[in-house]
Formats: C-alpha cells, sequence, structure tokens
C-alpha cells in the first residue's frame, strides 16, 4: 500500500475527481493507497497540498519531506497559484499542480484537472438530451456578464439561470440532472482560473463545453492547451462569438459530443497511468494489480444501430468471466457505402459512451473518424494495451459456457500457443478436419487443446506480442481489409510449405474441453446483409 498524506484542510471540492483516483474509482489502474497521519514511517509518500493554505510553510515542508527516499506531491485548492511549488527542496520529488499559473509552475510534472464536485460522480444513466443549453451560475465579473449577455442573443431551448453567489442556486442533484439533460454547457471563467468545476461537470454528463480561455485578473491565453494539448472542446475569447460556436457544435451533433466524451474516458485513465509512471519514476515499485488480459472488441455500422443491444449482450457475456479486464471498444468509422447510417451509428455511439462511462466501467472507447476496417482499429487499439495478453471479441459474438482463461493464460504466458481460439460449433466439423493437426484432444499445460491451421476472427486469446507482428504482416502497408481475409490463407500458405515449423510461427490452438466445445456464438449483427470488402 503506498501512503497517502493529505495537509489540513481536507475535503475540498477540487480533491473529489483526485480522491476517486485515489480510490482506483475513476478509472481503473490498479495500484491501492491508504490514509496516513502526519508524517508515517515510510520509504515514500503521496503528499497532497491544499496550496493557498500552506503558501507561507514551504521551509516547514521541506523540513518534513527530507526523511523520504521519495515523494509524488500534488497541490490543490490554489487558484491564486500562492504556494510557490520549487520553494519545497527535496531531491527526489515530482508535482502535480491544479489551476497552473505560467511560469509559477514550470517546475510541475503533470497538470491535474480541476475535476468535478462530488454529485457528479453517480450520474444516473440514460438521461435523453432535451436542452440546447444550460447555465445556471454567478454572475460576478466582467468574463461571466459577458457570457451571460451573449446567451440573451441566443435563439436556442435554454436554460440560463443566474444565481446568488456559489452554490446558492438550484438542489445540487436538480443542478446535475439539468446538466446531464443538456447538449452544450457555456463555462465561464473562474473567479481566478480560466478553469471551473463547470467544465468537468459537463464532461462528466456528457454535454460540450465551451470553456474560458480568458482570466479575468490574469493573462491566460492559451491556458486550456497548457492543460489539455490534444483539448477537443471549443475554447472562447471573445463571446461575442458564443452565439456562432453553439451554432457550430450543435450543427454537428452528436458527432462532436462523441470524441469529446471518448477523449475524456481517455483523459481519466491517463491519470491513472501518470500515477504509475511518476511513481516508478520516483523509485516507488508500485505494483499494479491487473489482470494479464484486455479485451478488443470491435464495432462497425449495422441494420440495428442505433440499438446498443447486441454489444451490451457480448459485454455482459466478457465481463461475466473477466470481470477485472480493461475493454477496448474499437468503433470504427464509416464506409461510404454505409453513409445513410452515420445519424443511427453516432446514435448508437453516443449509447455506447454512456453505457461505457457510468455502467461498464473499465472501458476504454477508441472512435475512428474514417474507416480504418479491422486490420486498422485493431493495430491503433494495440497501442493502448498494458497487457501482455489480448482477447479479441467482435461485437455481435458473445462467449459462452465456462472459459478456464488463467489456466489458458498461462499457456500462451509460457510460449506453447500465440492464439488460442474459442469455437462457435458445438463441435468440429467433419469438412473443417483437414484443418486440424490434432485428431485428438491433447493436454498443454493441462488445457484440452488442438493444433489447427483454420484461422478465424470469431473470439480468441493472444499474445500481445505476437499479434504486433502478426497484423504487420497481414496489413504490410496499412490496407484496410478483414483480419481474417488476410491471416486465412497466410497461415494454410506457411503450413503448406515449411510443415510443422510453418504452424510454429503461428502456435494456433483451439480449445477443445469434453463435450460440447462451443465457446462463442453469433448474434449476426449485420442480420444477412453482404459482407463489405
Amino acid at each position: 500500500m503506498i501512503p497517502v498524506v493529505r495537509l489540513v484542510p481536507g475535503d475540498q471540492w477540487d480533491q473529489n475527481m483526485l480522491d476517486l483516483l485515489l480510490a482506483d474509482a475513476l478509472y481503473p489502474h490498479g495500484l491501492q493507497f491508504e490514509a496516513a497521519e502526519v508524517w508515517p514511517d515510510a520509504r515514500g509518500i503521496v503528499l497532497v497540498v491544499p496550496g493557498r493554505y500552506w503558501a507561507d510553510r514551504t521551509d516547514e515542508l521541506t523540513a518534513a519531506l527530507a526523511r523520504y527516499e521519495w515523494v509524488l506531491a500534488i497541490r490543490t485548492s490554489d487558484e491564486e497559484a500562492l504556494f510557490e511549488i520549487a520553494k519545497v527542496e527535496h531531491p527526489n520529488i515530482r508535482w502535480w499542480v491544479q489551476t497552473p499559473r505560467d511560469r509559477r509552475d514550470y517546475a510541475a510534472t503533470r497538470y491535474l484537472p480541476l475535476g468535478f464536485p462530488s454529485h457528479f460522480n453517480k450520474l444516473p444513466p440514460g438521461k435523453p438530451k432535451q436542452v440546447d443549453v444550460f447555465l445556471s451560475g454567478q454572475n460576478t465579473h466582467d468574463r461571466r456578464a459577458q457570457c451571460f449577455a451573449a446567451l440573451d442573443r441566443v435563439d436556442r431551448d435554454k436554460i440560463v439561470n443566474e444565481t446568488a453567489g456559489f452554490t446558492q442556486g438550484m438542489p445540487r442533484y436538480d443542478y446535475a440532472g439539468r446538466m446531464i439533460a443538456a447538449r452544450v454547457a457555456p463555462c465561464p471563467s473562474g473567479a481566478v482560473s480560466p478553469e471551473s468545476f463547470r467544465v468537468y461537470e459537463a464532461l462528466e454528463a456528457h454535454t460540450m463545453p465551451i470553456a474560458d480561455d480568458v482570466s479575468p485578473v490574469y493573462s491566460s491565453h492559451g491556458y486550456w492547451t497548457a492543460l489539455f494539448p490534444d483539448v477537443p472542446f471549443p475554447t472562447i475569447t471573445n463571446y461575442a462569438s458564443l452565439p456562432g460556436y453553439i451554432d457550430d457544435v450543435l450543427a454537428d451533433y452528436p458527432r462532436i459530443a462523441n470524441r469529446i466524451t471518448a477523449w475524456w474516458i481517455g483523459q481519466k485513465r491517463r491519470l491513472g497511468e501518470w500515477l504509475i509512471r511518476d511513481l516508478e519514476a520516483l523509485g516507488a515499485a508500485p505494483e499494479p494489480h491487473r489482470s494479464p488480459i484486455t479485451v478488443l472488441v470491435s464495432s462497425s455500422p449495422i441494420p440495428s444501430h442505433p440499438s446498443t443491444e447486441l454489444i451490451e449482450e457480448t459485454i455482459e457475456s466478457i465481463r461475466e468471466r473477466l470481470p477485472d479486464s480493461e475493454i477496448i471498444l474499437m468503433l470504427d468509422g464509416i464506409r461510404p457505402e454505409q453513409d445513410h447510417r452515420r445519424a443511427a451509428y453516432e446514435a448508437y455511439i453516443q449509447a455506447v459512451l454512456e453505457l461505457a462511462d457510468h455502467q461498464w466501467r473499465n472501458v476504454l472507447p477508441l472512435i475512428s473518424d474514417e474507416h480504418q476496417h479491422q486490420g486498422g482499429c485493431t493495430a491503433r487499439a494495440l497501442e493502448h494495451v498494458r497487457t501482455p495478453l489480448i482477447l479479441y471479441v467482435e461485437h455481435d459474438t458473445p462467449l459462452t459456457g465456462g472459459i478456464p482463461f488463467d489456466d489458458l493464460a498461462d499457456v500462451v504466458l509460457a510460449g506453447d500457443a500465440n492464439v488460442i481460439r474459442f469455437h462457435h460449433e458445438t463441435r468440429i466439423l467433419d469438412e473443417h478436419r483437414y484443418l486440424m493437426l490434432d485428431q485428438e484432444t491433447q493436454l498443454v499445460r493441462g488445457v484440452p487443446m488442438q493444433r489447427t491451421i483454420q484461422w478465424s476472427q470469431r473470439p480468441h486469446l493472444a499474445s500481445l506480442a505476437w499479434y504486433r507482428g502478426f497484423l504487420a504482416r497481414c496489413f504490410p502497408a496499412g490496407e484496410r481489409d478483414f483480419i481474417e481475409d488476410r491471416a486465412y490463407g497466410l497461415l494454410v500458405n506457411d503450413h503448406g510449405r515449411d510443415g510443422d515449423m510453418g504452424w510454429r510461427g503461428w502456435r494456433t490452438w483451439i480449445y477443445t474441453p469434453e463435450g460440447n466445445v462451443q465457446r462463442s456464438y453469433h448474434t449476426d449483427g449485420r442480420d444477412g446483409e453482404r459482407k463489405y470488402g
């Protein structure tokens, strides 16, 4: 367990998302932290400093931290940037900083988002977007006054509410419900920083924020690109342009909203990756507890969209067997001949993102703006895999029956197999027997399997390292195609040319337990529609 020391006062609104991160409840990272008293007997600590309250006590912190080999320090609650991190001296310290302020915070390793308050921690799922624009907040400085004035000129279905002060508007959960029901949320700057809770409330509610890039008290141009170099949501400097910004994002709704939401889920995941990397760099030797298997689920436009019924059935079958594995959703782009499905597909993506973020947990969506086919989508997904093994599952091929994933993982990790297929028939068909190298099941580390030279893209467990090279061979110049259409002939040809040694380059097996060998089935997402090449 990694000790976390929180300096007083705690329980700050801007520490809520940090609390979720350290509790492994924002997006799973597998690290374990424990609250510690000031100052614990340990090699190192994570230190949370509410900056404005400790601005004149940096010498005290320098002396206290000298006992530790490493320190990961996080400055929160300091919109004015009063606490100068460079004044805390330690030979092995890394800083995360909220509401960064130009040169004062250049020593920070990471910029930590302000985050959302606790009444956005568990949002009700599936509430429809009914209002175009929502803003409820104080009108306490020029930037906010300009925002409210601009909204008077917006001829849209809107809810605009000026409140008497911070938290003095509608009840918190009513406010959260209104945010969930909105498509766009203008987010004027805070009292000092351009950042405000409202930006993250909108992101968590899958509402498009339009973020203020101008502080009311200091020169802050470029704040959002410094915080998020790949920021996907609009940022504004001149509120005379706000009506046009709103028109533009609503004209391409929900496509833009979907990309923003997928990006935000990825940002929450990235915070966990940063924790692991920085603790490793400090020498803390973190040991994330995670499944060795990442599940890749492919999805593309089908006739039943925007219904999510098929993919929900598939995800449920995965979660039943691999409750702790990360799932990467590969949401392919739309091929030209399916452009008539664009609206339904974007509505489907919107619904899937809601499920991924607020119901399924530990699910990373990757949306392709252009059609990449299975090969391209999978190559992109592999860049995000953090485990030695992958399980590939198409969106309409749920798992069924008992699957001993721990034992199967051992077989692949030991190098005895590169790929283990899960059959979609109750038995190996007689007409396919010539593609089996074993006519009888053999036990490999106690697991019943048969060698095969028949490739199938139906669910299969595979080595990540092997799959990378395999894809590079199947798609040497970035061509787009079904993986099976490339792999099937390559495997057969390698074996035909080189015999057993040709198969050893693939090491493909089918899991064949006694009796019924079926471990996946097909819900036919294409619904009889022709297969596109």
